[in-house]
């Protein structure tokens, strides 16, 4: 009895050690990487006059995992202008970051770029852990309707400078824009899986929102955040469009 009960200790103690390295392997595999987060918040203009006018304001939050980047090295970027006019690049307001360590005071500067003058945002100080970033972009209005050609006979006004125009552009109320010319991005080579979310809630029901990676929210796999850039985000109101 003895030797039997010897034989089965012995068998158990084997499994416990053959299922040991499996668990080791299994607690000393990493994480599944967190996703690099872009939601997106358009609201109408707040103007009492300019009430159901479409979108006014886009709010974007960027949220980056695990950033370790040196004081007065690139952040964050964003063309400066585009075919169709200055990106958020240049018309952005109240822009935070925020890491770890609290509030990340910013300083900005142009170089150049691939296709362009790119703008990059530093800091003086070290940034690390997961960064936050906001800033609201401003929709410009639709450009007006052109007028009638002067008759030929008419005597010519002064030649004044064309004004300047955004990217950032409203469309039949709604709202359609590449990608970089909205989004902030980190410049380094890291990837990560990316969310992009969207919070309609301040445009009624009839709000659609998509982009060229999906309708709604959607998660896209691992890879460079650069392929925002190249996304188009459009957001339709169906019943003001068709007024």
């Amino acid at each position: 009895m003895r030797t039997i009960q010897a034989g089965l200790l012995a068998l158990a103690a084997g499994g416990a050690m053959a299922q040991a390295p499996d668990q080791d392997a299994a607690a000393a595999a990493p994480p599944p990487p967190r996703p690099l987060l872009l939601l997106l918040q358009p609201a109408p203009f707040n103007h009492p006059d300019k009430a159901g006018a479409g979108i006014g304001v886009v709010d974007v939050t960027l949220k980056v995992p695990d950033v370790q980047v040196g004081a007065d090295t690139a952040l964050l970027q964003l063309p400066l202008v585009l075919e169709q006019g200055e990106t958020v690049a240049v018309t952005l307001k109240e822009l935070t970051v925020r890491d770890s360590h609290g509030n990340v005071p910013l300083a900005t500067r142009d170089v150049k770029g691939p296709d362009g003058k790119l703008r990059e945002w530093t800091s003086p100080r070290e940034v690390q852990g997961d960064l936050v970033v906001h800033y609201q972009a401003p929709v410009e209005p639709p450009p007006p309707k052109r007028r009638a050609a002067a008759p030929a006979d008419a005597t010519p006004g002064p030649t004044l400078p064309p004004p300047a125009t955004s990217a950032l552009r409203a469309e039949r109320g709604g709202l359609a824009v590449a990608g970089n010319a909205l989004v902030l991005l980190p410049p380094d080579g890291r990837q990560y899986p990316v969310s992009v979310r969207w919070d309609l809630s301040k445009l009624g029901d009839d709000a659609i929102a998509s982009s060229s990676a999906g309708d709604g929210d959607v998660l896209l796999p691992m890879g460079a955040p650069s392929r925002l850039w190249s996304a188009t985000f459009t957001i339709t109101l169906p019943k003001r469009a068709s007024n």
